[in-house]
């Protein structure tokens, strides 16, 4: 039970670090030594560069998120053939179609 959050945990460190890495070199950009229309020119740039990482990232997880689907959609039609080839063979597919019959106490 203690590794049920790993993959949570992990995503949170990695927004925390990544924010913190932005807000990071905005205070090294506004605190450096060079004149007003420099940093403003230097921001813009950097924002660029960071959109750019963002759109990059973005697209290669997407990218990683629908092969992993379409994995688990694969497997997942594996093993409910496998499953139903099993009810098949063992000859329990009556079991599912015997009515039951449920007492009630009034």
């Amino acid at each position: 039970m203690a590794h049920e959050n790993n993959g949570s945990n992990f995503v949170s460190f990695f927004v925390g670090f990544f924010f913190g890495a932005i807000v990071g070199g905005i205070t090294a950009l506004l605190y450096a030594p060079q004149s007003g229309e420099e940093t403003r020119n230097l921001i813009v740039d950097k924002s660029i560069e960071l959109k750019e990482k963002a759109a990059a990232t973005s697209e290669e997880w997407t990218k990683l998120t629908q092969e992993r689907i379409e994995e688990l959609q694969k497997h997942g039609q594996v093993v409910a053939e496998e499953e139903s080839t099993v009810v098949i063979e063992s000859g329990d597919g009556d079991a599912f179609n015997e009515e039951t019959e449920v007492e009630v106490d009034e």
